[in-house]
């Protein structure tokens, strides 16, 4: 199997960007990042919890 340079670029970009940043800037952009990670996961359970609430109260209503 060969390896396709074309798909294992990385974007340095991103990387230059937060050494340029101070150690602080870098620690608050990642506390953000945390931050947003965990509310989506929050959001995903209730969906997921709302979904089978529903599916429960509609095979109930069914009997």
């Amino acid at each position: 199997m060969q390896n396709n340079d074309a798909n294992m670029q990385l974007d340095l970009s991103v990387l230059d960007y937060n050494f340029e940043l101070e150690p602080e800037q870098r620690l608050i952009n990642h506390q953000r990042s945390f931050e947003l990670l965990q509310e989506l996961q929050r959001a995903r359970e209730e969906l997921q919890l709302n979904e089978e609430f529903k599916l429960t109260t509609e095979s109930t209503s069914r009997e």
